[in-house]
């Protein structure tokens, strides 16, 4: 087969039309990667000599290449079976180690968290990690601890109910080390490898006049011969491997990058005395399971700081641990959580060619999440060999069912994960994906119970909360007819994902439009619905679903109307040149319309009347933002309120001082003032129905998660 082609077999092909990069060169592909192509490919062009069974090369995994036991698929690659001494993946994709609070009581992994790695396994996940694992006492509070025998049994009713589904089960060990502030967990303090620690090396950032403690000499050979005994209760518990955490920033981390292990002793100084502990660690979990037993490690490509290691650094450590027998997999992230988790903000795969050179030099399989979310991109990451398996952790929080979708051919089906970072940076309380409410709630919602009674529902409003609960009811068995005003389905989210940082929402609403027209239920749209016409469809149950009304602020002085964030979407302030965007709301939607008017070649300032821009957004969106918009050229005030405005400027006043300031002049202003519901239909309709329902943002003021989960909630209730 030609160079050109991107991907060895399959139906993608540079002339191929059918190709998801629509017959873009090889060239071309690689861009959409960010990444150059691979004319110096491992094991293309060699001799035969040269050339050696993948068996034989790499006795510790190989590949099968019979595909007549495979259905028949456009992913070849993530359909190959992959065994790693002894434990056979049944395809390529995996779960990466990750938690969540609501997976735990009292350290001890609970139902919930049961049935959430269940429900994925059945979804056709070949590996999934139950990450977030202490092994020590006086380690991280709010992590699995496994401490003692009675985290076996744990395990055993975790790795009963993945392999009941034909997937497999790794057990992670995280020690935390100084990842987390002071003043999320005064005891114990945090834990590093000395006393003190560079700013900006951590992340979050423990900054250097926070007090971490160092680790004893002692401290270090007890908690790898607790690694030891952990990994010795993972297979008495049915794991089918281990491994160890020494990515991020955590200890492991600490102790191997030159930006923070200032050591003089047996475990500092140089290479190979960064290394000790995770060498001493990882014997220790050897010598516990055996040589027959998978171990694994999760290291960093690169620390993405001037001062840390690089790739070179990273093969030397990995060749290291191999030659002494430790290791028979190796997952591999970049740089700190901000680099490895793959943001929205970031091109999807954007670290995948660091980790393919780190792929090229060495001789074990290697897993990578970071940031691939379509099966396109993990399957040409896979036939260019630049990884063995791809994670696609947060994919599987959008969609446990990810795998088997693919594999029947149901592509368009597949809820893919938008990279918006809620699951992990979504605040308080219980988080999940932000518009798949069943995430953690799998007992409860992921089989629906059918309705005693088939039931006509009828829907106002084609948004998240109108959808969810259209296909919740319909799945129960109700015939379900949702009516919408607009032309399309999706509600607020297609505004949500108007701005090209916030382009990922429109993924959002283009699934929702995909099952509006899957025929499970009835979309009438185009249609103004009114008490009157209602009542016609004679309806047993009603949910109002009509979202919310943005507030217009008023603005003392000013002689024109302060402009919303859908009057500027809708191209109200095209053509202006200087625009002030005040943000009394928190989240994304000041941040939508700065970004939208920048583009449309505007000087923007951004004032927010909050301690911090994006106040209620996550501290990594917000951030994230502010970066992007301020290196465009948008200039941010913060702290700061809209007093009063004229034609020559406006004036702020801080909102911790009397302090003000004057800015401007502006052609527009546009005010994030929030939303109000849109309820009027509730009151004409009240005492008319025998069941009545208002959700998401027309029941209050809401966002995407909590307007679909609630629409989950009703359609389950009826």
């Amino acid at each position: 087969m030609q160079r050109s082609t991107l991907l060895r077999r399959g139906r993608w092909t540079r002339s191929g039309r059918s190709n998801p990069w629509d017959g873009h060169s090889r060239i071309q592909a690689a861009h959409y990667f960010r990444r150059p192509p691979f004319p110096n490919h491992p094991r293309r062009g060699q001799s035969a000599a040269v050339k050696r069974s993948w068996a034989a090369r790499r006795p510790c995994f190989s590949r099968s290449n019979d595909h007549s036991h495979r259905p028949m698929t456009d992913y070849p690659n993530i359909f190959s079976p992959l065994t790693i001494k002894g434990m056979t993946l049944r395809n390529r994709i995996c779960s990466t180690g990750h938690m969540a609070s609501w997976m735990h009581h009292n350290g001890v992994p609970n139902d919930r968290c049961r049935a959430y790695f269940e429900e994925r396994a059945r979804g056709g996940i070949a590996l999934v990690t139950l990450g977030a694992t202490s092994v020590r006492e006086g380690d991280h509070p709010a992590y699995f601890q496994n401490l003692d025998d009675r985290f076996i049994a744990s395990y055993r009713t975790l790795t009963q109910a993945v392999h009941r589904h034909g997937a497999r089960f790794i057990a992670q060990f995280c020690p935390r080390g100084a990842q987390v502030h002071l003043s999320e967990f005064c005891e114990p303090m945090p834990s590093a490898p000395v006393a003190r620690l560079v700013p900006g090396v951590i992340n979050p950032p423990v900054l250097a006049s926070e007090h971490v403690a160092s680790w004893s000499a002692e401290d270090l050979e007890d908690l790898a011969a607790c690694c030891g005994r952990a990994a010795w209760r993972a297979r008495a518990g049915g794991a089918d491997g281990v491994e160890l955490h020494a990515h991020q920033h955590h200890l492991y981390s600490q102790f191997l990058s030159p930006a923070c292990n200032f050591r003089d002793d047996a475990y500092g100084g140089d290479f190979a005395g960064r290394a000790r502990l995770l060498v001493d660690s990882l014997t220790a979990m050897r010598q516990a399971v055996g040589e027959d037993f998978v171990v694994g490690v999760r290291l960093k490509a690169h620390d993405m700081h001037p001062e840390g290691y690089d790739e070179q650094d990273c093969v030397r450590l990995i060749e290291l641990l191999q030659s002494k027998g430790l290791l028979d997999y190796v997952s591999l992230t970049v740089g700190g959580s901000v680099h490895h988790t793959g943001s929205l903000y970031m091109p999807e795969a954007a670290q995948l060619e660091r980790v393919a050179r780190v792929r090229r030099a060495i001789d074990l399989p290697i897993i990578h999440a970071g940031g691939i979310v379509t099966p396109e991109v993990a399957e040409a990451a896979l036939a260019e060999g630049c990884l063995d398996v791809v994670g696609i952790t947060k994919g599987h929080f959008a969609d446990a069912h990810f795998v088997n979708k693919l594999r029947e051919g149901r592509r368009e089906e597949i809820r893919l994960c938008i990279r918006c970072q809620f699951c992990c940076d979504g605040g308080e309380g219980p988080v999940g994906c932000i518009y798949n409410p069943v995430t953690g709630r799998e007992k409860e919602w992921a089989v629906p119970a059918p309705a005693p009674v088939r039931r006509r529902v009828v829907i106002v409003g084609a948004g998240p909360a109108g959808l969810e609960a259209a296909t919740a009811a319909s799945e129960r068995g109700h015939e379900v007819i949702v009516l919408e005003k607009e032309s399309r389905v999706g509600g607020q989210v297609w505004l949500a994902g108007a701005a090209p940082l916030r382009r990922g929402f429109s993924t959002i609403a283009g699934f929702y439009q995909r099952q509006a027209g899957l025929g499970r239920f009835e979309v009438r749209l185009g249609v103004e619905a009114t008490a009157h016409n209602i009542l016609d469809l004679k309806p047993d149950a009603v949910i109002l679903a009509t979202g919310s009304t943005p507030v217009r602020a008023r603005v003392d002085g000013y002689d024109k109307k302060a402009l919303t964030v859908p009057d500027v979407l809708a191209g109200n302030a095209d053509g202006s040149k200087r625009v002030l965007v005040v943000d009394r709301d928190g989240h994304a939607p000041a941040f939508v319309a700065a970004d939208h008017l920048r583009c449309a070649g505007a000087s923007v300032t951004f004032v927010s009347a909050m301690a911090r821009a994006g106040a209620d957004l996550g501290e990594r969106d917000a951030a994230l933002l502010c970066q992007r918009l301020g290196d465009a050229g948008v200039n941010f005030i913060v702290g700061y309120d809209l007093l009063h405005a004229n034609g020559t400027g406006a004036t702020l006043k801080s909102i911790f001082t009397d302090e003000e300031q004057s800015v401007g002049p502006f052609d527009e202003i546009v005010v994030a003032a929030g939303s109000r519901p849109r309820d009027s239909l509730a009151t004409a309709l009240e005492g008319r129905v025998s069941e009545l329902h208002v959700i998401g943002a027309a029941s209050a003021s809401r966002f995407i998660f909590e307007a679909t989960t609630d629409g989950v909630r009703i359609g389950h209730a009826i």
